[in-house]
């Protein structure tokens, strides 16, 4: 994987092109996501004598999503596997919504989903350093989210039932942040129950709990 972290190059060459072509190339991107400044014009000078070159410096403005896309391929390219990587609109504005597909990709979701959540911490910290309008990246594997999203919907509503019957607060297994929110989210219109969280992570949980006094 190439490095994101090169930012700019000074470049000579014996022509203009030729010096921002080279500095393109070490920037590992195009033209259209550079900034290019010339700080030397060429000079052919006289019998050989008082001749230089070309000197640019070439700025990398690489947009969120190209860099996501590098990061993320990099990653899975030095884990040995090789899925199908689709970039999709995300549900809210200034998201991207990323789906891995493929066979044997359980090393990219990790226990508890705790690789996946590290992956997107990581792609996102990556992706909009330096840019003044973040994008939130999503990634999904298998559509991992969504069924997980399903199980944690039906354990919330067991624990509705059971903190609402037996007048006693619940304490949830530790949790990502993400699953935490889902957890949050399904109860935010109960009448009876609310939600907090409790501990540091990454031993944070929900406990779910009757709003009047037990």
């Amino acid at each position: 994987m190439k490095s994101l972290r090169t930012k700019h190059v000074t470049v000579q060459a014996k022509t203009k092109e030729r010096a921002i072509e080279e500095a393109l190339q070490q920037l590992n991107t195009s033209v259209d996501q550079a900034n290019v400044k010339i700080l030397q014009e060429p000079r052919k000078g006289i019998l050989g004598f008082f001749q230089r070159d070309a000197k640019v410096y070439v700025e990398c403005n690489r947009p969120p999503n190209e860099k996501a896309k590098l990061f993320l391929n990099g990653c899975i390219e030095k884990m040995g596997i090789h899925p199908e990587i689709e970039f999709l609109p995300g549900p809210v504005a200034q998201s991207i919504y990323i789906q891995i597909k493929g066979d044997n990709l359980g090393i990219l979701i990790g226990k508890k989903g705790r690789t996946i959540d590290s992956l997107q911490y990581l792609v996102n910290l990556v992706a909009n350093q330096d840019t003044h309008q973040p994008i939130r990246f999503l990634l999904d594997v298998n559509g991992y989210r969504k069924k997980r999203e399903e199980l944690l919907v039906q354990l919330a509503k067991r624990v509705a039932k059971k903190v609402k019957k037996e007048r006693k607060s619940v304490k949830l297994e530790p949790m990502p942040a993400f699953e935490r929110k889902i957890i949050h989210t399904f109860f935010e219109n109960d009448p009876e129950l609310i939600t907090e969280s409790e501990g540091t992570e990454p031993n944070r949980s929900v406990r779910v709990r009757l709003k009047t006094p037990e």
